[in-house]
């Protein structure tokens, strides 16, 4: 028999192979983390020099985000290959992961048998392709990895509502034991595992306290945590530091209100679809508590919460992924025989047609956009510019970053507060600047201005979706000096 979940995946690689590095566009914390990847592939050293002399110790102790998703690229890069395609089609993979837990979640949690196979189709149809999944599953950040280590500790956490008593205790470890690996993959994996402590306090026995039950999911989840600290071990300021200098930068970030507000009307109406749903299953679950409804909903609060208020739009794909979850539950439970409520089967009905036509019609209008050769093209025209082995210093990540990454010396400019001195330094040790309109903080813009204006030696463009400019700096001997 042929398995539905069969022509999900064919339909889901077809999504993501299409745009593959259309949409997204190549991000900036890409870059970061291939080259990390690469440095400990190389050196095996977790830092970077890119953003030499911006932050304290991250040459060799970039502790800013939690180093499991760059040793998972590092790995991936060793046995494929480094590329922005090969390190996007990591992200692809742990997609696949999720969409196949997934589709094994709405299995679980159907309460109508005879929908078996079509609830769980439809609802994983849905997530497959919608916008913000698919987003997540082409761009290489941390997120899809974190969303595969959750899904699978919920899919673990239904096994221990179910299991006998033997199984249970290793149920509660490997549930913790996941969780742990999706916090040494991103912090925010952190409001998942105080889900689902929070469920396991709700759902005890009033008459009977298992303390062994919490140490088996504490144990599991610190573990991974405890080892990530003793690998640091002694160099907590730089941990510390970085910490700090991350949580500052929501400065520089927007809200996803403000993210929102920019789409195309068909996608606001999507968020606004699954901002219904999330509210409708919050409803249902109240009047309808079980351990795994509960369970679900306060990964739901905390997911939508902290996807606002992290101002950082790759987060949406939490509360979207499981949102689509306590869909099939709602489906499953208004789509059974003895419930009446037709008004209700034919809203969910209205809810799906209109999810998936605005999923197909950004899809045309992206397709419509992209051209699959784009980058290609433009890594091949700055390669013919810029020749192996020079220093170049990037106006901004990731642009260019990929072409040169394996021939070439590189440096960005400064997003954060660098010393001018340290920053002649590096120009003095530049020479080539690829700038694509992106300008520094103004004290290091204006030193720029003035560099150039006495020690450019010509400048070239190159046109198409990624314009940039290429300026060849004079030979080292012949450069002026700022006054």
């Amino acid at each position: 028999m042929f398995h539905p979940l069969i022509l999900i995946i064919v339909i889901y690689f077809y999504l993501c192979f299409s745009v593959l590095l259309g949409d997204p566009v190549v991000w900036p914390d890409e870059a970061v983390y291939a080259d990390i990847a690469r440095n400990i592939i190389v050196e095996n050293r977790l830092g970077t020099d890119l953003l030499k002399g911006m932050i304290p110790g991250f040459e060799s102790h970039a502790y800013w985000s939690p180093p499991l998703f760059m040793y998972g690229i590092a790995a991936w890069f060793k046995v494929f290959g480094f590329s922005i395609l090969n390190q996007r089609l990591f992200s692809v993979t742990l997609g696949t992961i999720a969409v196949v837990i997934f589709f094994l979640l709405t299995q679980r949690v159907n309460v109508f048998k005879k929908t078996a196979y079509l609830i769980p189709t439809v609802t994983t149809l849905l997530l497959v392709t919608d916008p913000v999944f698919l987003k997540a599953s082409r761009i290489s950040r941390p997120e899809i990895m974190v969303l595969a280590f959750t899904s699978a500790a919920f899919l673990i956490y239904l096994k221990i509502l179910k299991g006998s008593k033997g199984r249970k205790n290793i149920y509660l470890f490997l549930c913790g034991l996941l969780l742990g690996l999706g916090l040494v993959t991103h912090m925010l994996a952190l409001s998942f595992a105080l889900a689902f402590f929070v469920a396991l306090i709700t759902n005890e026995n009033k008459n009977r306290f298992n303390l062994k039950k919490y140490f088996l999911f504490i144990a599991g989840l610190a573990l991974p945590t405890i080892i990530r600290l003793l690998s640091i071990f002694p160099n907590y300021s730089y941990l510390f530091y970085q910490l700090n200098l991350i949580t500052n930068s929501s400065n520089y970030t927007k809200s996803l209100y403000f993210y929102v507000s920019q789409l195309p009307l068909s996608l606001q109406s999507d968020y606004f679809l699954v901002l219904l749903i999330f509210i409708s299953f919050l409803v249902y679950v109240f009047k309808n508590r079980t351990p795994e409804r509960i369970t679900l909903a306060l990964i739901l609060i905390l997911s939508w919460a902290f996807s606002y208020l992290g101002s950082i739009q790759w987060y949406a794909v939490y509360p979207i992924f499981f949102t689509y979850l306590g869909f099939s539950i709602l489906m499953s439970e208004f789509f059974k025989e003895e419930n009446k409520q037709i008004y209700f089967k034919a809203a969910l009905a209205v809810i799906c047609l209109g999810l998936l036509f605005a999923h197909l019609n950004w899809f045309l209008t992206i397709s419509s956009i992209y051209k699959k050769d784009d980058y290609q093209n433009f890594s091949r025209g700055l390669q013919a510019v810029i020749p192996p082995g020079k220093t170049v210093y990037l106006s901004s990540l990731p642009d260019a970053y990929y072409p040169l990454a394996e021939r070439n010396k590189i440096y960005t400019y400064p997003t954060f507060t660098l010393d001018l001195n340290e920053f002649k330094k590096i120009l003095d040790d530049t020479g080539y600047i690829v700038f694509n309109n992106f300008y520094s903080p103004p004290e290091v813009n204006a030193f720029t201005n003035k560099y150039l204006d006495l020690n450019v030696e010509s400048v070239s463009q190159l046109n198409g979706p990624y314009q940039i400019y290429i300026i060849k700096l004079k030979e080292k001997h012949l450069r002026q000096e700022v006054k």
